[in-house]
């Protein structure tokens, strides 16, 4: 069907195919067009199927023009872009634009021809990617932190039990609530019911922890919440909210004493209470351990995206956002209506100041992609199976489709891990300044450095 077919490169991986149908094939598809038109047809003063082709054109011949017109493209286009030669496949998520679609017509006497613009995947190639020097901050793990985890645990394991008594610092409550609009009517999308919550905490959407104490079970109130402009749940900030609760229940937690039983309740490992403590420590560096290799790895990641020059096409670093926005929508637990209307904005303009960290994650995913193909780190099936264990060969059909999905999974992840150890491996990490245990889990000072 094609007679010709041209790619032009264009900016942000973007790629312009111009192609060429020949004039006999155009008329080929119009006459059986027209043929078919003239079995179907019914014109007044003709039998169906009777009227003369020339009546059928003067009256249909433009829209059987423009439907063979489309018609040749679709399937032109499925022709180059699904054969396997094709240099430029177009990403899956972005349809081929068609050019001046209002000035296209076909002419029965000449070749036909059409562009479209469509995006690809990027071209990569990279080259720096070790030889860095990268300062890491020295986290100071205060000798308090044990005890706090152990504290931590002790809450956790607590005896619950229903009071009467107002709600109080600490206590665990069960409550509906919902947002009011300015008419004091329920906002639908923003009800909850048998919302659970330690007060004090703070793990509740509106923050109503200092709002409830006092309140006991079957009592309601309606909460003004006014919100400051730097509030740290995005939505909320800078906004003034009415919010309906109904306390449902108030518990309480008997904490249970910290001696060598307790340890034994929390794990049949441990025997003594210093068991506990030291397995304690031991996980805290781990924890922090494995934060200082994400890290290094976001550093070194960082200063290889400086290095190489990658052009992004749009509708890659539009997926990214979208990704962002469905995650925002699941952390919040809201509509996409309410939290437009939130935020007081569009969502194109809310996602654009996101753009940049998008087109970030992009390279860097990118580029660590071609430095393990390039330096060919691969993970081979003893290494997956030593991972996750022998299979079952007795597994049903159901069992032995996930254990593959599994063993993909796997074995993802452990090329990822070669990959970070190849590349931490390839610079230097010096000391760098001070900083809590506290901030540097939580990641503050990145958020700072971000700011700045």
């Amino acid at each position: 069907m094609v007679s010709e077919k041209t790619f032009k490169e264009l900016e942000h991986s973007s790629v312009e195919l111009t192609v060429t149908v020949d004039q006999d094939i155009i008329k080929s598809e119009y006459q059986s067009l027209l043929a078919d038109y003239t079995k179907k047809a019914h014109i007044k003063g003709f039998r169906k199927g009777k009227a003369p082709a020339k009546v059928l054109e003067q009256k249909y011949g433009e829209g059987i023009r423009a439907e063979v017109m489309y018609s040749v493209i679709e399937r032109s286009l499925k022709e180059i872009l699904e054969d396997k030669e094709t240099a430029y496949v177009p990403l899956h998520y972005h349809q081929p634009v068609l050019q001046n679609e209002d000035e296209l017509e076909i002419d029965l006497e000449k070749d036909f021809s059409y562009s479209v613009v469509y995006d690809v995947y990027p071209k990569v190639e990279v080259s720096t990617y070790t030889g860095f020097s990268i300062p890491v901050p020295e986290v100071q793990v205060p000798d308090d932190l044990v005890d706090a985890e152990l504290t931590q645990l002790q809450e956790q394991n607590a005896l619950v039990t229903v009071t009467d008594s107002p709600a109080e610092e600490g206590s665990i409550v069960t409550l509906d609530y919902c947002e009011l609009d300015e008419a004091g009517e329920p906002l639908e999308e923003t009800k909850r019911e048998d919302f659970t919550f330690t007060v004090g905490t703070g793990y509740n959407y509106y923050q109503l922890d200092a709002d409830v104490i006092g309140l006991k079970a079957g009592d309601e109130r309606t909460i003004e919440k006014d919100y400051p402009e730097d509030h740290e749940t995005k939505p909320l900030a800078g906004r003034k909210v009415a919010v309906k609760v109904a306390l449902k229940a108030v518990k309480r937690r008997d904490l249970p004493e910290l001696d060598d039983d307790f340890a034994q309740d929390v794990s049949e490992s441990y025997e003594t209470l210093d068991d506990l403590k030291r397995d304690i420590g031991k996980r805290i560096h781990e924890h922090l351990d494995a934060r200082l290799k994400e890290y290094k790895l976001g550093k070194v990641l960082q200063q290889i995206v400086k290095a190489h020059e990658i052009q992004l096409p749009d509708s890659m670093v539009r997926m990214q956002l979208e990704q962002t926005w469905q995650s925002t929508l699941q952390q919040y637990r809201l509509k996409e209506e309410h939290m437009l209307s939130i935020l007081g904005t569009s969502k194109e303009e809310h996602l654009e100041g996101f753009r940049e960290r998008a087109e970030q994650q992009i390279k860097e995913s990118l580029l660590l992609n071609k430095i393990i193909e390039q330096e060919h780190i691969e993970v081979t099936d003893e290494e997956v199976m030593l991972s996750l264990g022998p299979a079952d060969e007795s597994a049903d059909d159901q069992a032995k489709s996930n254990r593959v999905y599994q063993e993909m999974q796997e074995r993802e992840r452990l090329t990822y891990e070669k990959a970070t150890d190849f590349l931490l491996a390839g610079s230097t990490f010096t000391k760098g300044e001070e900083m809590s245990y506290e901030d540097f889990m939580n990641k503050r000072f990145e958020a700072q450095e971000t700011s700045e």
